[in-house]
């Protein structure tokens, strides 16, 4: 799912970029836009450490990475829904 919205009752941890929620799956995809300031970094962590918290995994990749290295991302999601 794109742009899933994970939440614990009805508070919401976080939207991420594509989830797989039945194993609790977070991808994240990170390019220059949102994600180059200070600020983002430091909420960028907070959000990953939210979800972690609340039992999740993540993978993060670059946005140039998810459009032009697909193959590569797609084996690494492969591998941790198989775990």
């Amino acid at each position: 799912m794109s742009q899933y919205e994970v939440r614990d009752g009805g508070h919401l941890i976080a939207r991420v970029d594509f989830a797989y929620p039945n194993s609790k799956l977070a991808i994240e995809a990170y390019g220059r836009r949102h994600h180059s300031a200070w600020i983002d970094h430091e909420h960028d962590l907070s959000r990953q450490n939210a979800l972690i918290a609340a039992g999740w995994r993540m993978i993060i990749v670059t946005w140039a990475r998810l459009h032009n290295a697909r193959a590569p991302l797609m084996r690494t999601i492969a591998r941790a829904l198989a775990t």
